[in-house]
């Protein structure tokens, strides 16, 4: 509460201490704190801000620097694996719109040491191959973590402040799904695995550092990926 700030301390010696070390003169000494002196060039009402700012300094993250906290559960590791996502996204993508119950190839070939066919499949009747969150893409938007459809929902403002002023990560929930099941393929050659309502980043194979998790609940901000995604994909092993 004042506007004065301790930037020098100073005092005479013990004469008794001086008579030590032989010294039979008074000694002044000053000594200037220059963590005191930096704070007050730099402009910061604690000196613990800038001596400790990993503990006392504001955190402050860009959205794009929150994006990179971002990380896939699952991802193949073999280019084949790799090949193989890309054609799980490229089969849900060309039949988006087909009318269920359906399912489509999505891939024929080896991928981890196996002949494999992939399909992705809607069992469900009267909706169609995948839910409208399928395509939804993850931003980043003063500190939340957003699915922001493609189109739509421009009367809820975060929804709409974040399409255009977020930062956009390019992953959309189709495309991380695909990577998990390309992933699965690779280790287990059988899988059958649909997502139907996303809830929690996990859902979409994707979670957020400890860095990211402790600065968006510092900060406020919330992770809302919510919606009706109903991707499903089989594979199967041939001969």
């Amino acid at each position: 509460g004042s506007d004065w700030f301790e930037v020098v301390d100073f005092g005479l010696y013990s004469p008794i201490a001086l008579a030590r070390y032989g010294i039979e003169f008074p000694v002044l000494n000053i000594g200037i704190g220059v963590e005191r002196v930096a704070a007050l060039l730099y402009g910061y009402n604690d000196v613990r801000e800038l001596s400790y700012p990993q503990f006392y300094g504001e955190w402050i993250l860009s959205d794009a620097a929150l994006a990179r906290q971002i990380r896939f559960l699952e991802e193949p590791v073999t280019e084949e694996g790799r090949a193989l996502e890309r054609a799980i996204v490229r089969a849900i993508e060309e039949n988006r719109d087909a009318k269920s119950p359906c399912e489509f190839l999505a891939y024929e070939g080896i991928v981890g040491g196996r002949r494999v066919v992939v399909k992705v499949f809607e069992p469900d009747p009267n909706v169609k191959l995948v839910g409208p969150a399928a395509f939804n893409e993850v931003v980043v938007y003063n500190a939340n973590i957003l699915g922001v459809p493609e189109r739509g929902m421009e009367k809820v403002s975060l929804v709409e402040e974040a399409r255009e002023k977020g930062v956009r990560t390019g992953i959309r929930y189709v495309d991380a799904i695909a990577k998990a099941a390309a992933a699965r393929v690779e280790r287990e050659g059988e899988v059958e695995m649909r997502v139907r309502m996303a809830k929690l980043l996990s859902d979409i194979n994707l979670r957020l550092t400890d860095v990211g998790m402790r600065y968006i609940t510092g900060k406020g901000g919330k992770i809302d990926v919510r919606g009706p995604v109903f991707v499903g994909v089989y594979s199967r092993v041939v001969p």
